[in-house]
């Protein structure tokens, strides 16, 4: 019986937000928007604000619009 045991370097945090459908948003959570483009969410320490990274571009976040399907550790393909 095969299983796969998963390591995560650094612990997840809840960000105090929730995506569209009401779900909470962690630090290295991967979302999506409404056009399908993948984003994870970070943590900007030079404004001190969450952003999302897309090939090392910060965005701004507009909560509403988005949608959790999964975190870096899990889901790297979605990346």
């Amino acid at each position: 019986f095969p299983y796969t045991t998963l390591f995560r370097s650094e612990p997840f945090e809840y960000t105090g937000l929730k995506d569209r459908n009401g779900k909470e948003i962690y630090f290295k959570d991967i979302v999506k928007d409404p056009s399908g483009n993948y984003f994870v969410v970070e943590w900007y320490e030079q404004e001190m604000r969450i952003v999302l990274k897309r090939q090392d571009v910060l965005y701004g976040f507009n909560v509403p619009l988005y949608e959790v399907v999964g975190n870096v550790f899990e889901n790297p393909e979605l990346l």
